[in-house]
């Protein structure tokens, strides 16, 4: 008798309609995980959903949560047939303009009546849906006003999404899509509606600059250079092309039709949506190993650029090989320049070492440069000597030698799949003959594997804390791919280490289904065949005990990749070197620069003072097993016994825990009569050592 309110989760929408109705549900009202990207389909459960069910917004779905429950009261009103019974797509423009532009892309790209936009990243519905916005475009218009595609034929106001995910804009906020966008949504037209909304930014930018005519062929408005320029760019686009080829072919036509007036307009443009300078399309045959990047050329800045980088690993008492780089681009010399470099503490500055004359003050080393013209950039290298005692503390590290390893919890989260986290020599490892594995599979899968705070206690401190593990991964990029949570052991909630990684971070964005979460990262795709090293700050968790968590992730698209293999996990107290290096000009100017990614590691070595450390496997056994009304676990061992038991959802969630205590051997009866059936953890520990096993209530 009751409206029922869903978040949106991630099974079936007519599934989870079906258990409302079930359960009584007079309607069902399902909550987006956003205020604009959301449809919702029967699938395999809607023919049989006989009551209304409708979904919202995200943020109307938080008002009507706050108030549900609380004497609010929702009516569902039929609002009638609306004539015509059925709308012809005929009628309307975008859609029409959209299919014939498809005759032009094709028969441009990769040279004239050549067919060659069959790869995945190939733009072909972008570019027809900014020809269909172009054409479309009239006086009045601006480039903040929402424009949708195809809203005629679904009755959708014109400022409304039609069939895409977001209406049209230059406003960030309406239209929030960048280049990260397309791995998590590989689908053809939502990976067109990315690049349309970079064109459709780039027009807009060219209106503002140069004015908008109604004339098609008044050749100095902004409208027109810019569809002039995106139908040279597609002259130049090259075969089965991807998001930088076609960025390349738009600013190589701005360079031969207007010599080049617009092009940091044009980078501008493009960077904003994350197709900047660094950005790297990988494969245009994979739509989901791009790398987005906001960053403009050098050139294009206007500024002094200050830029160091040195040796990112070493071994204790090893050299450090700093490189620095300066370059003017500012359109007036710069005069006087003088660079400035900390020698970071435990270093030296080796004599003679530096590529141009060097002077130390302190703990500085200064280079005179002189003058610099625009668009001239100096390199200065030199090198710094280590300590060869100092080193990063090694305080716990698993390196996975044994097939059995009684460190970790694993366990599958959600839906039941075959590729639980195993020990295998199978693939090789980073060091030693094994390495933990999580396979890929074509069908939707979350694997946990847990360090087990009961096996080995991690209390994080020291100067700089910091998890360190070695892994390579081959998946579907943008839909399979893993994490890394980190949660202190007196809270619920795990949290998600994304901001906190120093070096080799996640590779981009993953599908909302993936780990039923919206705008997350994750490692997905190809990191080679080497392992590599990455680096977690734990300093957000300083002083506190800490769980660690490793998840992978499938979905249901078919794939041949080796899935996630992760080997010598290790959490220490890292020593690095790192300083900052500053500019500065008779002009006033001053900038900044430090080494990325944490500059100089240095390798670790164990630390005496360890507070990791291994507690003892005991002697015992569990039975029944599978049990119904209880079960007994039975210990043995020379000492006495005291300590605690604990039963655990698969999760890790704890569901009882007892404790008990008695001399050398014994057992601990648990009832289980207000259990529900399933799979679960026991854990038992002890201060001679702990037990693990997994039962079956029945």
């Amino acid at each position: 008798g009751k409206i029922a309110l869903i978040q949106r989760g991630g099974c079936e929408f007519g599934w989870k309609a079906l258990q409302a109705q079930n359960a009584g549900a007079i309607a069902v009202i399902c909550i987006s995980i956003d205020d604009d990207n959301y449809t919702m389909n029967p699938g395999n459960y809607g023919a049989g959903i006989h009551i209304p069910i409708l979904m919202v917004g995200l943020s109307d779905g938080q008002n009507i949560s706050q108030f549900a429950g609380n004497g609010l009261h929702v009516t569902f009103v039929d609002p009638g047939q609306e004539l015509p019974v059925a709308l012809d797509s005929d009628l309307d423009n975008s859609i029409i303009i959209h299919e014939y532009a498809h005759g032009i892309s094709t028969r441009l790209v990769g040279g004239p009546s050549i067919s060659c936009m069959g790869n995945v990243e190939q733009m072909g519905e972008g570019w027809s849906d900014f020809i269909a916005l172009a054409v479309t475009a009239r006086a009045g218009d601006t480039g903040e006003m929402r424009k949708g595609f195809g809203t005629y034929a679904i009755r959708d106001a014109p400022t409304g999404r039609g069939f895409r995910r977001y209406p049209y804009s230059t406003d960030m906020n309406i239209m929030p899509l960048t280049y990260g966008d397309i791995a998590p949504s590989q689908e053809i037209h939502n990976l067109g509606e990315v690049w349309a909304a970079m064109l459709w930014d780039m027009y807009w930018a060219f209106v503002e600059k140069y004015g908008w005519s109604p004339d098609p062929f008044e050749t100095s408005s902004g409208n027109y250079k810019a569809i002039r320029l995106v139908f040279d760019g597609l002259k130049n686009t090259p075969c089965n092309p991807g998001f930088v080829d076609g960025r390349n072919a738009i600013l190589a036509a701005a360079e031969s039709l207007y010599g080049g007036d617009d092009i940091c307009m044009i980078w501008e443009v493009f960077a904003r949506r994350g197709l900047g300078y660094s950005a790297d399309q990988g494969s245009p045959f994979d739509a989901g190993d791009q790398r987005e990047a906001f960053d403009l050329p050098p050139v294009c800045s206007g500024n002094l650029i200050l830029e160091k980088s040195v040796t990112d690993f070493i071994q204790p008492g090893h050299e450090i090989h700093v490189t620095i780089t300066a370059g003017n681009y500012k359109t007036d010399t710069v005069t006087n320049v003088l660079i400035s470099d900390e020698i970071p503490e435990g270093t030296n500055f080796k004599v003679n070492s530096s590529n141009l004359p060097a002077s130390l003050q302190g703990n500085r080393v200064h280079f005179q440069i002189g003058d610099m013209v625009f668009n001239n950039e100096t390199v200065i290298t030199y090198t710094l000597e280590t300590d060869p005692e100092a080193w990063s503390k090694r305080k716990f590290l698993d390196g996975i030698d044994v097939e059995n390893n009684a460190n970790w919890l694993t366990y599958t989260m959600g839906v039941d799949a075959s590729n639980d986290w195993i020990i295998t020599e199978n693939h090789p490892a980073h060091s030693g003959r094994f390495t933990w594995m999580s396979s890929e599979v074509p069908e939707q899968a979350r694997q946990a594997l847990e360090l087990d705070p009961d096996a080995y206690r991690i209390h994080v401190d020291g100067s700089h804390p910091v998890l360190r593990f070695y892994h390579r991964y081959k998946t579907k990029a943008g839909t399979n791919g893993g994490i890394v949570e980190v949660k202190d052991v007196n809270e619920e909630n795990w949290q998600q280490v994304g901001d906190a990684i120093l070096r080799n971070g996640y590779e981009g964005k993953i599908d909302y289904l993936t780990f039923v979460a919206p705008n997350m990262e994750a490692f997905s795709g190809n990191s080679g065949d080497d392992f590599e090293a990455t680096y977690v700050d734990l300093s957000n968790w300083a002083g506190k005990d800490i769980h660690v968590r490793f998840r992978f992730g499938t979905g249901t698209d078919t794939h041949s990749g080796l899935g996630w293999l992760i080997d010598d996990i290790e959490y220490m107290d890292m020593l690095s070197y790192n300083s900052e290096v500053c500019l500065t000009t008779d002009q006033g100017d001053f900038e900044c620069a430090i080494a990325p990614e944490g500059g100089t590691i240095v390798e670790s070595r164990e630390d005496p003072t360890s507070v990791a450390h291994e507690l003892n496997i005991l002697d015992a056994f569990i039975y029944p097993n599978p049990a119904s009304e209880y079960f007994i676990v039975s210990i043995s061992g020379s000492e006495q016994h005291q300590g605690q038991l604990s039963l655990l959802s698969i999760d890790g969630k704890r569901i009882q825990t007892q404790s008990f205590s008695f001399e050398r051997q014994g057992s601990i009866m648990v009832s289980t009569e207000n259990v529900l059936p399933g799979i679960y953890l026991v854990d038992v520990s002890t201060s001679e050592g702990v037990y693990k096993a997994k039962i079956f209530i029945q």
